[in-house]
């Protein structure tokens, strides 16, 4: 007797076999997926610390070559090749400024150098550039919104400062100014004081390296000024310092100020070292892109000058 398979077996074994095809599909697009979510978080690290490279090759040239190390192009032509994984970091080192700003705090020291690495690029041999060699520079203290006497009812040093060099011979020298006829607080002295400097309607009191502030050249304690000092023949590698002695209160009251407000400045553009430096490093690869930036203070000095002069 004949019977006739109606296909239900090989209908069942289709079924089956499309739906073990079909789980297998899944599973493989889930193995691909995990396998591309793997490359893509080991690629985004290699990014991010490529960009860290950057900036690290960055802190290295500035700290071999000092303030005022200003490595600035267009499209970051400053770059670090990763030929392990194919990337190349592009950074930058901005370490310059026109202006100088800042505020200066109860106790603190500023250095701000007049001179800096006036190369070009990483692989320049550093050299000095100074600018004396090209210009002059003021110094200036903003009094706007400044009303206490600071601890005392007297007439005190706000401010003290000096310019420090290298003379011919390359012995350390520095510019101190020196108390007129009244004394270190009156007329025709350099030093900042507290009533003419609370008393000046305009928003600056400056100190300019073209002024004729008197002083002395320590050692030796020679009489010269500042513009002669600053503009003198064979000096090198100058330096402007400042700080207050005093603190920032008032004698009545509780009265604090956060600081006082400073600027240097020059006619040169962007030549002077900043008292802050800007690293920045950027990463492009694939369908990645990592950016990096950081704002670094100079190193700044801490404590008093070496001589207060009294006549």
């Amino acid at each position: 007797m004949k019977w006739k398979n109606p296909g239900v077996s090989l209908l069942i074994s289709f079924a089956v076999s499309f739906t073990v095809l079909g789980m297998a599909l899944v599973i493989l697009q889930l193995i691909s997926h995990s396998i591309e979510r793997s490359a893509h978080i080991e690629r985004a690290n290699q990014i991010f610390f490529a960009a860290e490279s950057g900036m690290e090759a960055a802190f290295f040239h500035h700290n071999a070559r000092g303030a005022g190390t200003h490595f600035m192009t267009s499209h970051g032509s400053q770059s670090l090749g990763l030929d392990a994984v194919n990337i190349q970091v592009d950074w930058l080192l901005d370490g310059r400024e026109e202006v100088v700003t800042g505020v200066l705090d109860e106790g603190q020291t500023v250095e701000v150098p007049l001179f800096w690495d006036g190369s070009t690029n990483p692989t320049q041999t550093p050299f000095v550039t100074e600018l004396v060699d090209g210009g002059d520079f003021s110094f200036e203290l903003d009094n706007t919104g400044i009303s206490i006497d600071f601890g005392s009812a007297a007439n005190e040093l706000v401010v003290d400062w000096s310019l420090s060099r290298k003379n011919v011979s390359g012995q350390a020298q520095s510019f101190f100014p020196v108390q007129g006829s009244g004394g270190v607080c009156g007329s025709g002295t350099g030093y900042l004081c507290e009533d003419e400097f609370l008393a000046q309607s305009s928003t600056y009191f400056p100190i300019s390296s073209t002024g004729t502030f008197p002083g002395k050249i320590f050692p030796g304690q020679a009489n010269t000024d500042l513009n002669a000092f600053f503009d003198s023949v064979g000096g090198s590698e100058y330096k402007l310092s400042f700080l207050s002695p005093l603190k920032f209160e008032d004698s009545t009251t509780s009265a604090k100020i956060v600081g006082i407000p400073y600027q240097v400045s020059t006619s040169s553009p962007n030549v002077l070292p900043d008292t802050s430096y800007t690293v920045t490093a950027n990463v492009t690869a694939d369908d990645f892109q990592k950016s990096l930036s950081v704002r670094i203070p100079e190193r700044t000095a801490i404590g008093a000058f070496g001589y207060v002069v009294f006549d």
